[in-house]
């Protein structure tokens, strides 16, 4: 029982150690974003596709609050 519990804390404190991330991962991120032309049309095409939604669904909107005025 004590080197399953030896073992578990062993483990668990490995796990810690290695999920340190470093803090300028988010600024390579973006730049290897913006020099990807593929990340970078993904990027266009999602919020073109989000700005639509999201004029369809304000039409929506619209259309049940004046069903619900009449």
């Amino acid at each position: 029982m004590q080197k399953t519990a030896l073992l578990l804390l062993a483990f668990a404190a490995a796990l810690t150690a290695c999920d340190d991330k470093p803090k300028t991962a988010p600024a390579q991120q973006s730049s290897a974003r913006e020099d990807n032309p593929l990340l970078k049309y993904q990027d266009e095409t999602v919020n073109k596709a989000k700005k639509q939604i999201d004029a369809g669904v304000q039409q929506t909107q619209q259309q049940l609050d004046a069903v619900d005025k009449q």
